[in-house]
């Protein structure tokens, strides 16, 4: 039986969080922790099977015809069989095809792995029927199929899951760069449950409340996405070590940090991190730990498991999306 794959990374905001809100940039990179899909011919329809979720749902083609017009069918798979569906049409291909999912990116992490299942789920439909899209095509696709149960997405998930790399975001405008070598990373994820819209919320009152105040410190954190971008490209790692600290003291000042959050960050740091900060909305989700090289990057590991802390060894990767089966060289 042929089978087709597709992969695509995960993603971490290295700055900007937050001010990016007020029109300053944030700089979003792709991570090496990624989703690998396998797709096959089935009967009539999209049946989709999470090995991660232990689920799986069919969608006949009455559903498909009814998919995005209303209220949800899955929430967990729409987004997916919406973006399969479109893939298929604009291949001319009939509508039986079966999704396995595969993903070592945590859910609901604030880590981009449904913009990556997506992704990597046009990449396995083009890759089983021999056929090609472009990657400005993939990330379109899967930017609207999000929308379904993502309300208005910015945009950088799909992006990076397509073009791996850097991406920078700022007003609305997406700009991928890609970097010359990977970097080592240290995700941490403490699973407090984020509210980003009450974060944001929170911020914005605070705002609106001492303005003279804020108002600074957001066009601070807008200069740290600056040059966090050029640290990154010039892998120059211990100025980028020191931006993510100084930007974990101005989103604590703002109110988005919290005291689990706070022991992930200085264990790391007292493991031997460069520097390290939340990452995302904050409240909650992960953080982020920067090692100088791969030794130093086990040894922070190593110490921040002996405290029980759920930790992910990675590193900041140039690859996006694979058509084919991904192979980890």
């Amino acid at each position: 039986m042929k089978v087709g794959h597709g992969s695509a990374p995960g993603k971490v905001i290295i700055a900007g969080e937050h001010s990016v809100v007020y029109g300053y940039p944030a700089i979003a990179v792709a991570l090496g922790i990624r989703c690998n899909i396998i797709t096959s011919d089935s009967e009539p329809g999209i049946f989709i099977n999470s090995l991660d979720l232990n689920k799986n749902f069919r969608y006949s083609i009455r559903d498909l015809s009814q998919l995005g017009r209303g209220e949800l069918i899955d929430k967990e798979f729409d987004s997916i069989a919406l973006a399969v569906k479109e893939t298929l049409k604009r291949i001319n291909h009939d509508t039986n095809i079966e999704i396995q999912i595969r993903s070592d990116i945590p859910i609901s992490a604030g880590l981009g792995s449904s913009a990556a299942v997506v992704v990597a789920s046009i990449a396995a439909v083009l890759d089983l029927y021999n056929k090609e899209l472009s990657k400005e095509d993939i990330s379109n696709i899967a930017f609207e199929s999000e929308k379904i149960t993502h309300g208005k997405p910015s945009g950088i998930d799909n992006s990076i899951a397509t073009y791996g790399g850097l991406l920078k975001f700022q007003n609305g405008k997406l700009i991928p760069k890609l970097l010359k070598n990977s970097i080592p990373l240290i995700v941490g994820n403490t699973k407090v449950p984020r509210d980003t819209k009450r974060l944001v919320g929170g911020v914005a009152d605070l705002k609106n409340q001492y303005s003279s105040l804020i108002d600074p410190i957001l066009k601070i954190m807008g200069n740290l996405a600056e040059e966090a971008e050029i640290s990154l490209e010039n892998r120059d790692l211990e100025k980028l070590g020191d931006i993510l600290d100084i930007n974990q003291g101005l989103l604590d000042s703002i109110g988005v940090g919290n005291e689990v959050l706070s022991n992930y960050i200085w264990t790391a740091r007292k493991a031997g991190a460069l520097g390290a900060k939340l990452t995302g909305a904050g409240g909650g989700g992960c953080m982020i730990a920067l090692a100088k090289d791969n030794e130093s990057l086990q040894e922070i590991v190593y110490k921040l498991k002996s405290d029980n802390l759920n930790i992910i060894a990675t590193e900041i990767s140039q690859v996006g999306v694979i058509i084919g089966e991904y192979k980890n060289e």
